[in-house]
């Protein structure tokens, strides 16, 4: 979801030079958001740039908000059998 959003926000706002298709930008969303970041491409308007912060931001709150519920779930799996 959050890929689909991040890709479609960076197609609107930067220059089809950048992004000439949408599967361009889904590539782009799939490579930032798995922190892979080839950096051979990136956002060159203020828009693109605040559009890829603020999408990755919220990804990543998401993916912490997860991640601490795993954890509380595994701690206290682990104390139990203790």
């Amino acid at each position: 979801m959050f890929q689909i959003i991040l890709a479609t926000s960076l197609y609107v706002f930067e220059s089809r030079e950048l992004f000439p298709n949408l599967f361009e930008a889904l590539w782009f969303a799939a490579v930032t958001i798995t922190t892979v970041g080839y950096g051979d491409v990136s956002p060159r308007t203020t828009s693109g740039m605040s559009s890829l912060g603020w999408n990755t931001g919220i990804y990543g709150q998401f993916f912490d908000i997860r991640f601490q519920h795993l954890w509380k779930q595994m701690k206290k799996c682990f104390i139990e059998k203790q």
